[in-house]
């Protein structure tokens, strides 16, 4: 699938999560305001942390640190939630657009050669508030980088060399998964 379909996937998952979204309202749930979650993916870094705060009701920024496989990773963007101007449903959905890491190359017993790649991501997931929770929520997102040919270029690049056996492949598609604990 291209990228092209890919964000007309995502557009129409989107669309669709509002609609459900909307239509199944709760009426003792408050969105966080601020927010602090651990996970694997780009908006986490890697492996890692991140912290988000929503200036608005459904538009928030964030940052990610973490450990990237060659090295800290992080990512810095925006998320923009579905929420119903009524109340907070337990799924959420919402879209992002980031910037940061998007890729690395780390050919063992090479460390020397280790390298992250940055530059612009978008995606879009579903937060999830299971029973109703005032303390955190579920996210997961499916993320589209929009990579150059460097990343691509130095890992073929490495499997030309002789002495280093690298494997490593790069996905138009990747995914985050984590858990936000919501500070306020």
């Amino acid at each position: 699938m291209n990228k092209l379909s890919c964000i007309f996937v995502g557009f129409f998952f989107f669309l669709s999560l509002h609609t459900f979204a909307q239509s199944t309202l709760t009426d003792s749930l408050a969105p966080d305001k601020i927010s602090v979650g651990v996970g694997a993916g780009y908006d986490f870094g890697g492996y890692g942390g991140s912290l988000i705060y929503y200036p608005q009701r459904s538009v928030g920024v964030f940052a990610g640190v973490g450990y990237a496989v060659a090295g800290v990773g992080y990512n810095v963007g925006f998320k923009l939630r579905a929420l119903s101007h009524r109340s907070v449903t337990p799924i959420v959905p919402f879209v992002v657009g980031m910037y940061g890491y998007y890729a690395w190359a780390a050919p063992k017993g090479y460390s020397y050669f280790n390298k992250l790649f940055y530059g612009p991501t978008v995606g879009a997931g579903v937060d999830f508030r299971p029973l109703k929770s005032k303390f955190g929520y579920l996210t997961a997102t499916v993320l589209l980088p929009i990579r150059t040919d460097d990343a691509k270029n130095y890992i073929e690049d490495l499997n030309t060399r002789q002495s280093i056996s690298y494997s490593h492949k790069l996905h138009a598609v990747n995914a985050s998964i984590g858990y936000k604990f919501i500070i306020r």
